[in-house]
């Protein structure tokens, strides 16, 4: 193996990865505190996850491209979401959506069979029918544009999960897939809880989630991230 190529394999499969974990796992301690410096550290945290993530590597199949336009979006998504109010809630959201969108049609790419058939597909829809009214009924009381919102979010989240469980048994790294959609469907969902649903766990109130759910959230996200980017990248360069 040349040099430049066994610098290449220790950045991708070696460094890149060390890092997205040592920034998951400090920005997931940093969620946890709402101390000014934490805040101010969170700024250099969050941004950098995505990145960090997709310096692990990608194919340029279109299955490699749909998973960077998925961290892309989850990156704007991300920082996005660091600022307060309703229009930046909507911009996250929305770019989130797409990130979505992009995995679904990044997981078309393989050897699927109709997502509708699947036993977890019919899961999602019965989880998305009884949670979907209840967060999209309580973003409304907040903000009434945040209603169908999220119901649409929600749609979109769990569509490309069922898409991911749709995949081919024999595929490399289905298994990812699937963990990293369904954990993502968790995460968004304590996420819709926390937020819009008063006193969530106990503590918090309607649009200000409890401290130690910030934490919960972020290792659930970042997780995801990386288990859907790991997946892909072992399905595109089987």
């Amino acid at each position: 193996m040349s040099q430049g190529k066994a610098g290449g394999f220790t950045w991708r499969h070696r460094v890149a990865p060390a890092a997205y974990a040592g920034l998951a796992v400090a920005d997931t301690l940093l969620a946890g505190s709402k101390s000014p410096r934490a805040t101010s550290l969170r700024r250099f945290t969050k941004p950098l996850l995505m990145p960090a993530l997709a310096a692990c590597g990608a194919s340029t199949t279109p299955t490699g491209r749909w998973s960077m336009a998925g961290l892309g979006f989850g990156w704007v998504g991300d920082i996005a979401l660091m600022r307060p109010g309703v229009p930046a809630f909507a911009a996250g959201a929305g770019s989130f959506g797409l990130g979505h969108l992009s995995y679904r049609a990044a997981y078309r790419t393989l050897p699927s069979r109709p997502a509708h058939t699947t036993t977890t597909a019919k899961g999602l829809a019965a989880l998305w029918l009884t949670t979907a009214p209840l967060l999209s009924l309580a973003a409304g009381r907040q903000e009434r544009v945040l209603g169908p919102a999220v119901a649409g979010y929600s749609a979109l989240l769990c569509t490309m999960a069922a898409q991911a469980a749709a995949v081919e048994e024999h595929v490399p790294g289905k298994r990812d897939l699937v963990a990293g959609s369904l954990l993502f469907v968790a995460s968004d969902t304590l996420l819709g809880a926390f937020k819009f649903v008063p006193d969530s766990l106990g503590e918090g109130r309607p649009g200000h989630p409890p401290v130690r759910a910030e934490s919960l959230v972020m290792a659930s996200y970042t997780a995801a991230q990386f288990l859907i980017a790991r997946g892909l990248r072992r399905a595109a360069t089987a």
